[in-house]
């Protein structure tokens, strides 16, 4: 099978899969991040959650370390993670970490040494991800100042456990943390700006399942991204699936064509920041369970990749590949543009030559400042009949 599409589009290469490098700082743009927190899945249903993961894009997994499960379970399936291109993560956090006289934070730190000390390479956690959630105590309402004081000191005694064992650590952190101010033993500040520096990458909760608007994800995330960009460092965007109120917190009702688009939108939007790393879904079992739609991920196989801002209202896409194409595969059905609303848009596809197709423009071209994607399906065939090995999409958005 033909492989990947190349630089006249400038799509990028396809993730590749490989044993993960500790501390590296990868790019998850094409790919999606989720929580796995009932861990006993790894266990008893184990084919079927990475079936479920594969068919949903995911190459990085946060799974909740439970030590009443043998260590052996989790050299197996990090194994299998590993050989399949995924990252696994141990995740922990809880709201009582905080507490005066709680140790469960020290325990996963000694069992995470012990178990990274046993295993083999390709068994190793990839990182650590921290969601602590300090504002989830009664503390935080009683003496906000004392529980961030402490949470801090976890982050840095994470910190230091992280640099010993030669992984990345990363958080959750939320959105609305640009807004909380520290003042103690560790400086003063934005808690959010703290948090992004002491560790090496962050996922912003960023729960809504919209964009536009002051309350839409692109501008409760802009500091975030903005200040993470200056500090070398990496941000995922999180959203939730769970069925929650308000509903504007989740895509449980929406499904995941609205969260396609969404992402299509914020992807667009940071196509030129570095500290843009794609998406973190919440939570796993709840993303299985949202509406499926004619172009999601697990139906029709479609990789994500970076999206493209400020293009011409006459732009040409040309999409070379790798092996000369079966022409009578290059049609409106194989290859073709819709609006973010999901209509489809009456462009004209062409083989301008054996191995590059032309995608011109509507009639009077795009609109100034709307949404597209450019849909390229894997029945497009090579003269020997051979598909290209995923479909993909690629959203971009025409300059005002």
């Amino acid at each position: 099978m033909f492989r990947k599409i190349l630089a006249c589009l400038l799509l990028g290469s396809m993730i590749t899969g490989g044993i993960p490098v500790h501390g590296e700082k990868k790019d998850y743009r094409s790919s999606y991040s989720t929580w796995v927190w009932r861990t006993y899945q790894i266990v008893n249903h184990q084919e079927e959650l990475f079936r479920e993961l594969e068919a949903k894009r995911v190459q990085k997994v946060y799974l909740q370390v439970n030590r009443d499960i043998p260590k052996e379970e989790y050299r197996a399936f990090i194994q299998k993670a590993s050989a399949k291109g995924m990252d696994v993560y141990a995740l922990e956090g809880s709201p009582s970490w905080i507490e005066a006289d709680n140790n469960r934070a020290s325990l996963f730190k000694s069992w995470l040494q012990k178990y990274q000390k046993e295993a083999g390479p390709s068994q190793e956690f990839t990182g650590i991800h921290l969601d602590a959630e300090p504002h989830a105590h009664a503390m935080w309402d009683t003496n906000q100042q004392t529980a961030i004081t402490r949470y801090q000191a976890i982050i840095k005694s994470f910190r230091k456990k992280a640099a010993d064992l030669n992984l990345p650590l990363e958080s959750d952190l939320p959105f609305w943390f640009d807004g909380v101010s520290y003042d103690n033993k560790y400086g003063k500040g934005r808690l959010s700006d703290w948090v992004i520096r002491n560790t090496d990458a962050v996922t912003i909760l960023a729960y809504r399942n919209f964009v536009e608007g002051q309350n839409g994800i692109i501008p409760l995330i802009e500091h975030e991204l903005e200040y993470a960009h200056n500090m070398n460092k990496k941000v995922e965007v999180g959203v939730e699936t769970k069925d929650m109120t308000p509903d504007y917190l989740t895509f449980f009702e929406l499904g995941q064509n609205q969260m396609n688009n969404v992402f299509g939108k914020v992807a667009t939007h940071y196509s030129n920041v570095f500290s843009f790393n794609g998406f973190a879904v919440h939570e796993f079992n709840s993303w299985q369970e949202i509406k499926s739609d004619p172009i999601s991920y697990e139906k029709d196989n479609y990789i994500l990749y970076k999206s493209k801002k400020n293009v011409g209202e006459d732009h040409n896409w040309v999409i070379q590949l790798n092996t000369e194409l079966d022409e009578n595969s290059i049609n409106s059905k194989t290859v073709y543009v819709k609006k973010a609303n999901g209509e489809k848009v009456e462009v004209s596809v062409n083989l301008k030559s054996a191995d590059r197709i032309v995608v011109q423009p509507p009639n009077g071209g795009y609109e100034k400042g709307e949404s597209y994607t450019l849909f390229i399906s894997n029945e497009v065939l090579s003269t020997q009949g051979k598909k290209l090995k995923n479909s993909v999409f690629m959203p971009f958005l025409i300059k005002k």
